[in-house]
């Protein structure tokens, strides 16, 4: 009687998620994903002042990579896609985090906020972590 029970409950369990629509089955990553936006915000936060900090004080040479602002208080997170674009002494930065349900977040030296991107947590999402920079002048 119990084996019966259990396998009608496990069956039952196995045909609501068949029929369930996106929105049930996205529900894990909905929990998970604030988590990891706090964490993406938090990053480029802090991301922001190691670059305006070398930008303004480091007369040694350019900022090309992460381990230059690793000097700066900064490294990467192991699931974070970071760009940063430089022009002069303005910059602006997107990160977003590489597991499902999390959103994209931009900085701007000109704006001088953390935005989160809408729509950006059902997108699609970078598909490598790393820092990729780019300097136009």
């Amino acid at each position: 009687m119990r084996a019966r029970s259990l396998l009608f409950g496990l069956a039952a369990l196995v045909g609501v998620f068949a029929v369930a629509p996106d929105s049930v089955l996205a529900a894990p990553t909905g929990v998970f994903a604030p988590a990891y936006d706090a964490s993406t915000a938090s990053s480029v936060r802090n991301l922001a002042t190691a670059l305006q900090s070398a930008l303004m004080f480091d007369d040694d040479g350019e900022i090309t990579s992460a381990d230059d602002l690793a000097d700066w208080g900064w490294t990467p997170g192991e699931h974070l896609a970071v760009t940063i674009w430089v022009d002069g002494s303005d910059f602006r930065v997107e990160a977003q985090d590489l597991r499902p349900g999390a959103s994209r977040y931009v900085y701007s030296s000109t704006t001088a906020s953390v935005e989160r991107v809408e729509g950006s947590s059902t997108g699609p999402r970078p598909e490598v972590a790393g820092v990729t920079f780019s300097r136009t002048a």
